[in-house]
């Protein structure tokens, strides 16, 4: 489930759910949306986190259960 809010040509995405898509790894798209607060992982069989994720500062919530 993605939510987008678009201002002129900028696009932020603020909630990521990616949960229960079997993912080895977390796709580095994602660390490139800085404004991200929540993201959802679970029910993945992710074996490492990327250093890239340290990029989202705004993150708040991570679920990796």
């Amino acid at each position: 489930m993605f939510y987008f809010v678009s201002i002129n040509i900028w696009i932020f995405l603020f909630i990521s759910d990616v949960s229960k898509n079997r993912l080895s790894e977390v796709p580095k798209e994602l660390c490139a949306h800085l404004s991200m607060e929540k993201l959802n992982l679970y029910h993945n069989v992710i074996k490492s986190i990327p250093d890239a994720i340290c990029q989202l500062q705004a993150l708040t919530y991570l679920n990796l259960r």
